[in-house]
């Protein structure tokens, strides 16, 4: 009776473990590639902002429907999250002092800096940068 209900108990073990092998195996992968805190390219801006209570946000990537587009409006939340108390607003950044961009192309930060006659106080990593008008 009790090699019955160990083979019973052996056999329904190997059949989860089986069945849960492949969130396992996705745990292990995780494990092994840590992920970077959400927002975490917005941190290093957190020093500058300690004296300012709003702040524009530019993206430079472009967008049919840039509220609808998770690859402007992601960055732009993070950014919210990690940056609090500040707000920062997307829809009208040119009237702000400080501007916030993210944008990884070199080229167009300058095009947009000196169209808003701004100029970098800080250059973070992954294209972050943030900008003063000088107003």
């Amino acid at each position: 009776m009790k090699f019955i209900f160990f083979s019973i108990l052996l056999f329904v073990s190997v059949l989860n473990f089986s069945a849960q092998s492949p969130g396992i195996l996705w745990l292990i992968r995780s494990l092994a590639y840590p992920q970077a805190p959400v927002g975490a390219r917005f941190i290093s801006l957190r020093p500058y902002l300690s004296h300012i209570s709003t702040a524009g946000y530019i993206n430079c990537r472009p967008s049919a429907n840039p509220e609808r587009d998770t690859a402007i409006m992601g960055p732009y939340q993070q950014a919210q999250f990690i940056l609090s108390p500040v707000i920062l607003d997307y829809y009208h950044p040119q009237d702000y002092r400080y501007i916030i961009l993210q944008c990884p192309n070199s080229d167009v930060q300058d095009v947009i800096r000196k169209k808003l006659s701004a100029r970098i106080l800080f250059d973070g990593p992954n294209g972050v940068q943030l900008l003063d008008r000088g107003k």
